[in-house]
């Protein structure tokens, strides 16, 4: 018998969503849905992984209940899941993420073995992170589990860092030339999507609720150049 369940399957790069939302609409949305319909009616208590991408990132850390803002297809999808979910009314939580790195992260692998070659890589000046470690999500599941925590929750690093500030964090860390990092707005390299201002949530009902401080996000960076596997708690 299913007593709860973690979902987190789906489509969830925001270009593909936007190149194809019609298939990426029934996976996320109608497939999602009807799943979800069918667990909840077994008395199944839902985990639903959503993302900061059901607000515009105009204004750092938004609130549980803000109003969302989505303004790219990925987020409009995690919005009508959340929705049904709260028009459901009991037995599930929400788990709002931001970036959450865990094992090895394509992007920093890319820019090391550029920086290792002696060529420059250009990381987007316009672009920002805030971090947490797939450990930290893990923790806050479990405790969620255990205790049938039911509302919304936000897991979010404690600031943002614009990606040549991370890319930087890197290459000294591993002794790298800084000097071959060069920031270019993202529009220079044809990138074309909407980048949000701020990516952070507020998370003081994190510790309200568990306790739980997320790591420092320059520690988080750090691992996932030098030591991917500690963030995985390893």
């Amino acid at each position: 018998t299913i007593k709860v369940a973690v979902l987190c399957a789906g489509i969830t790069k925001i270009y593909e969503c936007k190149n194809n939302p019609a298939p990426s609409y029934r996976i996320n949305v109608t497939g999602m849905g009807n799943l979800i319909t069918k667990l909840l009616q077994q008395g199944v208590f839902v985990i639903y992984l959503s993302t900061n991408q059901v607000f515009d990132g105009s204004s750092p850390y938004p609130l549980l209940y803000d109003p969302v803002s989505p303004v790219n297809e990925y987020g409009k999808q995690k919005v009508e899941i959340e929705q049904q979910l709260q028009n459901w009314g009991k037995n599930f939580a929400i788990v709002r993420l931001t970036k959450v790195l865990g094992g090895e992260f394509p992007l920093f692998v890319d820019w090391v073995n550029t920086l290792k070659k002696g060529e420059v890589i250009r990381p987007f000046s316009n672009m920002v992170m805030a971090p947490v470690p797939l450990s930290s999500v893990i923790s806050v599941l479990r405790l969620i589990i255990d205790r049938r925590s039911e509302g919304i929750f936000h897991l979010s690093g404690s600031h943002d860092i614009p990606y040549p500030e991370v890319a930087k964090i890197g290459a000294r860390m591993l002794g790298l030339n800084t000097g071959l990092i060069h920031p270019i707005v993202a529009t220079e390299a044809g990138y074309e999507e909407y980048i949000p201002p701020h990516t952070t949530l507020d998370t003081e009902c994190l510790r309200e609720s568990f306790g739980i401080e997320i790591p420092e996000v320059t520690w988080t960076i750090e691992k996932a150049f030098t030591e991917p596997p500690k963030l995985l708690g390893n």
